[in-house]
């Protein structure tokens, strides 16, 4: 068996402090990231949520509509209510 001559020796180390200054804004900038998208996830959420809520205003609104039958009974009500208004007919 040759031996291999090795790597990683004391010729290939940096010095401590340049590695920290090297992996420490990395991981600043990695947790920086992670919360803003925690909060673009937050944002997101809520409006989809408040969208949502619009929407099913909406529906409920455009159900909410007379039928053709309750408009001709609610004009003939009107019109045996009052008799000296001239009410038009509802089609």
């Amino acid at each position: 068996m040759t031996d291999k001559p090795s790597i990683i020796n004391r010729d290939t180390l940096i010095p401590i402090g340049v590695a920290i200054a090297i992996v420490v804004p990395i991981g600043v900038g990695i947790s920086w990231l992670r919360d803003g998208q925690k909060d673009s996830s937050n944002e997101i959420q809520a409006l989809r949520v408040e969208m949502s809520n619009r929407f099913d205003k909406i529906e409920s609104r455009a159900a909410d509509r007379w039928t053709g039958t309750q408009m001709q009974l609610w004009a003939l009500q009107l019109q045996l209510d009052n008799p000296t208004v001239r009410v038009p007919k509802v089609q």
